[in-house]
């Protein structure tokens, strides 16, 4: 991870390593930005599970694909969903609005749906078309996967009254965060391939160079804003007749015109470098991102709820990854598939319910072995400490580094053929970039003498 200071070269400091006064801040950040709070309000006990996974397996950062979230992902799981022909029907643009139980509060009847003209997550001009669309599911098994806050507002009266429990739903907080899609006309040098921290400007901004992973001729940067509650004021963007942003950089009127001011007085661009068709700011308002706060985890509620048919799955349900993750989200989800196949099971006149859904818990290392290192590096903690009193002390603030020091060497080599059970028969489109596979601590991406490694 690389952190971008004052400076408007990228090649000037974002490629050097991170004086360690920044340590501190930088990890404050992982929070603000990537789970969109400040860290004081984290719940120790996600991060805590957030660490215990994350010292297992460091290597790689994170896994990106080599295209678009439509060609890579989404498109090869609606060829995935058609294979099943006439066995479910796939409805587009329904938003589920309520929830109701039988009489005796034992089992889901009836389930509620407006359909809509446009997606809510990328039209904000959309309509309903239709209300109060029914659908009886008294005999089927429901998973319902949908952000807390609307799960929440689906627990009113019959439905709060058959399971009380489910209104400490209404407990959980939710953050609203967005992304910008940021494409340039022309190639940015000096941009690093690894997740990018601007470190001391507005709304807890990040981004990554796509068009390095993708293998683009132009910079194509995904820049993340984790903290968007007040651009929320204005208006998202603003466009002309062929679809072309307007942009006031100078006079900001729009939440990407704010994005964009801080993002051009950090990096070497200018608003002529722009591509005003392309460049799009997303939102994720309304589908607000679970917030992991102090003592959310109470709250939270499990994958198997009262009712014999309903079955939740997002970040907000309780998993083995706790915090806020598409892992956590997904762990949910093969939960809830398992839960229905056991329903099924207990049906035998339905056919065959099929083998069990396996849920793989990753490896770590046990908590006694990090005990037993902090007892044994006590006598250097301290050590470090009368260092860092003494530096303050003398307001010399030049002990680090030392001039022989030498950053350590990455032992690891990555090898896109071992990767384990990411694939599947049925996502041929998903080829990861060998150039991903690379990604992870800031010093795997300098030489020991602390220079950029030349890619």
């Amino acid at each position: 991870m690389t952190s971008l200071t004052g400076c408007r070269s990228t090649a000037g400091c974002a490629g050097g390593p991170i004086a360690p006064m920044l340590w501190q801040k930088l990890h404050e950040k992982i929070w603000q930005t990537v789970w969109a709070i400040d860290s004081w309000q984290a719940s120790a006990r996600s991060y805590k599970t957030f660490l215990k996974y994350g010292n297992r397996v460091p290597v790689p950062q994170l896994w990106l694909f080599d295209g678009s979230k439509k060609e890579t992902l989404i498109d090869p799981f609606h060829k995935k969903l058609d294979q099943f022909g006439d066995r479910f029907e796939l409805k587009y643009r329904h938003r589920i609005r309520e929830v109701h139980p039988n009489a005796d509060g034992t089992r889901i009847e009836r389930l509620v749906f407006d359909k809509v003209t446009k997606s809510p997550s990328v039209n904000p001009k959309w309509g309903i078309a239709k209300k109060d669309i029914e659908v009886d599911v008294s005999d089927e098994n429901v998973i319902i996967s949908i952000t807390p806050g609307a799960m929440a507002s689906m627990v009113t009266d019959d439905l709060y009254n058959a399971d009380p429990d489910l209104g400490q739903l209404r407990y959980l907080e939710a953050e609203p965060m967005a992304s910008v899609e940021l494409y340039l006309k022309r190639k940015l040098p000096g941009i690093p391939s690894d997740v990018v921290v601007f470190m001391d400007t507005p709304y807890e901004m990040t981004f990554l160079n796509y068009s390095a992973t993708w293998g683009l001729k132009n910079t194509f940067l995904y820049v993340t804003v984790s903290d968007f509650k007040s651009l929320l004021s204005v208006k998202p963007e603003r466009r002309d007749e062929n679809q072309n942003l307007i942009l006031d950089l100078k006079n900001p009127k729009t939440a990407i015109d704010y994005i964009l001011r801080e993002i051009t007085a950090k990096l070497e661009i200018t608003e002529a470098d722009i591509d005003l068709f392309q460049t799009s700011v997303d939102t994720n308002t309304g589908e607000e991102l679970f917030a992991n706060l102090t003592g959310s985890w109470e709250h939270r509620p499990e994958v198997n709820t009262k009712f014999e048919n309903l079955f939740l799955a997002g970040t907000y349900v309780r998993n083995f990854a706790d915090v806020s993750t598409v892992e956590g989200a997904c762990a949910t989800g093969l939960i809830a598939a398992e839960g229905v196949r056991q329903a099924a099971q207990r049906e035998p006149d339905k056919g065959d319910a099929g083998k069990p859904v396996e849920v793989i818990t990753p490896d770590f290392y046990p908590s006694q072995m990090f005990q037993t290192l902090k007892i044994a590096w006590a006598p250097y903690a301290a050590s470090a400490k009368a260092w860092t009193l003494a530096d303050k002390a003398l307001g010399i603030n030049k002990l680090w580094p030392p001039k022989d020091f030498k950053f350590p060497k990455s032992k690891f080599t990555p090898n896109p053929e071992d990767l384990g059970s990411l694939f599947t028969d049925w996502l041929p489109a998903s080829k990861w970039n060998e150039k991903t596979l690379g990604l992870g601590p800031m010093f795997w991406n300098y030489t020991e003498d602390g220079k950029p490694r030349k890619k």
